[in-house]
C-alpha cells in the first residue's frame, strides 16, 4: 500500500525506490489505504479519486517507465487472475472496509467463484486478499465478510484453495484450517512496508502471547500455528509441480542482515 491514501505522487518514494534493485515483475492488489480518500492526521490533502494512483501504476493501458527503475504494470483490473506454469493466483480487492462488493452487488464474488471453478485442477490454487479472514492481533482482527466470501466461493466452485494470503495487519501470523479434509494455510504477512520500526508492528492479543502453539481458536476447524510480532519480514514462495513451499524470513529493525534461515516454513 501507498500511505496514507495511495496518492500517485508518493509512488516514487514508497514503491519505485524501495524496489529499484528487485528485477522480477510485481503484481499487486490494492489495500484499504490505496482506496481511501479521507485525509489522515498529518497527511497532505487527497484530491485524487479512489484508487487513482493504483490504476496509474498497476493497471496502465500501456507499460512505460514512470521512474528510472521499473515500468508501470498493465494488470487488467484491481482484481485479477494470474495463470502461471504450476499455480493459479487469484488477486482480490477487499475495498476500504473489508468486503469484496458493495451492499446489493455481487460482481467480485461472482468473479471469484467463476475463476476458482475454471482454475486448472492440476495446478495449485492461491487466493490473495488484503484484509485477512483470520487474525488474532489486538489492532484489527479478522474480517468476517472476507471469510464468508471465500467460503461461499469454495462451495459454489467445488474447489478448495491451497492457501489464502493476506496483509493489513502489521505482523506475521499463520493459521491452518481443515476444509473438506484438506489442511489449508491462512497467512497474514503484513510486517513490511509501513511497519518500518518496532512501534509500527501490531501486537498479538495479550492472552495469546504465552500459549502453546498450535493453539485451538474459537473456530473448531482453525488452529493458530505461529506468529512473529517483533520484527519485520517477508514471505518467499517457491512453486514446482509437486508443492508450494512457503518460507518466512525476519528482517531486523537494527539494520543487521536478514535471517539466512527462515523463521517459519510450511508447504501446501
Amino acid at each position: 500500500m501507498i500511505y496514507f491514501n495511495g496518492q500517485s505522487t508518493l509512488y516514487k518514494t514508497e514503491f519505485y525506490e524501495p524496489y529499484q534493485y528487485y528485477p522480477a515483475p510485481i503484481f499487486a492488489i490494492p489495500g484499504n489505504h490505496d482506496g481511501d480518500t479521507q485525509t489522515q492526521k498529518g497527511d497532505a490533502p487527497d484530491n485524487e479519486p479512489s484508487l487513482y494512483g493504483f490504476f496509474q501504476n498497476f493497471c496502465a493501458q500501456q507499460g512505460e517507465y514512470v521512474s528510472p527503475y521499473r515500468m508501470s504494470v498493465t494488470q487488467p483490473y484491481v482484481y485479477w487472475t494470474l495463470d502461471a506454469p504450476f499455480i493459479t493466483i487469484i488477486g482480490l480487492y477487499s475495498n476500504v472496509e473489508g468486503s469484496l462488493d458493495a451492499r446489493g452487488r455481487m460482481d467480485q464474488q461472482k468473479y471469484l467463484e467463476e475463476q476458482m471453478a475454471d482454475a486448472d485442477p492440476n495446478k495449485k490454487l492461491l487466493i490473495t486478499v488484503h484484509h485477512p479472514p483470520f487474525s488474532l492481533d489486538s489492532a484489527h482482527g479478522g474480517t468476517p465478510d472476507i471469510l464468508n466470501a471465500i467460503d461461499r466461493a469454495i462451495v459454489a466452485s467445488k474447489r478448495t484453495p491451497d492457501a489464502v494470503l493476506s496483509g493489513h495487519v502489521h505482523n506475521y501470523q499463520r493459521f491452518s484450517r481443515d476444509i473438506n479434509g484438506k489442511k489449508v494455510p491462512y497467512v497474514v504477512a503484513g510486517a513490511g512496508g509501513y511497519a518500518n520500526d518496532a512501534r509500527s508492528m501490531h501486537q498479538i492479543q495479550k492472552q495469546l502471547k504465552d500459549v502453546d502453539l498450535p493453539y485451538q481458536t474459537t473456530h473448531a476447524d482453525v488452529l493458530f500455528e505461529n506468529f512473529e510480532e517483533e520484527q519485520s519480514g517477508f514471505l518467499r514462495i517457491t512453486v514446482d509441480k509437486k508443492a508450494v513451499l512457503f518460507e518466512y524470513f525476519r528482517v531486523p529493525f537494527d539494520n543487521s542482515p536478514p535471517d539466512t534461515e527462515p523463521f517459519d516454513t510450511f508447504s501446501a
